[in-house]
């Protein structure tokens, strides 16, 4: 084959097949529950990477599914990386050059209990004596200090639904979750009508998509497809699918909404 020939080749299947030739860029995604991973379905993580890869040509995001922990070692360690659905808050101590893109969307953590016995409070301080579960390895801001003396027992368990389940067996008297967590849960009718959502929520925080100094290029591309989605009608209706339309700006933040599903 001459030069000239595989010159044409190779042009040709830019022309023909532009993402080929994109680079391959690895994404982490440390949350092991839905809607960011659901292992029977298509989850939101990768009809979001999909959606991303279809906006551009540029480079081709590929999900790595990692744990916390192991993820945490790669941000101290000082390795290139690419996190989704994060916020610079969570990594900052680890990482003080982590930076952060657009916001993808708002979303809160909340107590879920049951309608029979229904928990709002103003203050943590106001559950002292209850059991609340809670996810191995999370960090709640308002909760920890409580759960550290001894006020407020945690019950950790290893998914949403082993939280739900154990609100529903009488083990715990609620449990906290993140809105997006819960709004898949009830619209995809894995819990009940029988649950009460805080109407207010213990932490409120944007998502966004974190990378490392090493992948600072990539920033201006990653914003520029998140505002395409943000009004990408056709992404806006895969989104309600998963109960996140309403998730956008703090103003839209509203959690009675999970009380009407």
């Amino acid at each position: 084959m001459t030069p000239n020939y595989a010159l044409a080749l190779f042009i040709l299947g830019l022309v023909l097949c532009p993402h080929a030739f994109s680079q391959s860029v690895a994404v982490y995604v440390y949350h092991d529950d839905a809607p960011y991973r659901i292992d029977e379905r298509v989850d939101l993580s990768q009809q979001w990477v999909n959606q991303f890869n279809q906006q551009q040509s540029s480079i081709h995001f590929e999900i790595q599914h990692i744990e916390r922990p192991i993820l945490n070692s790669v941000v101290e360690s000082g390795q290139p990386y690419i996190i989704l659905w994060a916020n610079a808050l969570w990594f900052k101590r680890r990482d003080p050059n982590v930076l952060s893109s657009e916001v993808l969307f708002w979303d809160a953590d909340t107590l879920v209990s049951l309608v029979d016995n229904p928990i709002d409070f103003n203050h943590a301080e106001q559950l002292q004596g209850l059991k609340i579960g809670a996810r191995f390895g999370h960090y709640y801001s308002d909760f920890d200090p409580l759960f550290k003396s001894g006020r407020i027992t945690r019950v950790d368990a290893k998914s949403s639904p082993e939280n739900y389940q154990s609100l529903l067996a009488g083990k715990i008297d609620g449990f906290l979750d993140s809105r997006s967590t819960i709004a898949y849960l009830q619209k995809n009718k894995v819990a009940g009508s029988n649950i009460y959502v805080s109407l207010n929520p213990q932490d409120a925080y944007s998502r966004h998509i974190l990378v490392s100094k090493h992948n600072k290029m990539l920033l201006p591309l990653i914003n520029k497809v998140i505002l395409v989605m943000k009004n990408d009608q056709a992404w806006q209706v895969k989104l309600e699918g998963w109960g996140g339309t309403k998730l956008v700006n703090p103003f839209e933040l509203d959690l009675q909404e999970l009380n009407e599903i």
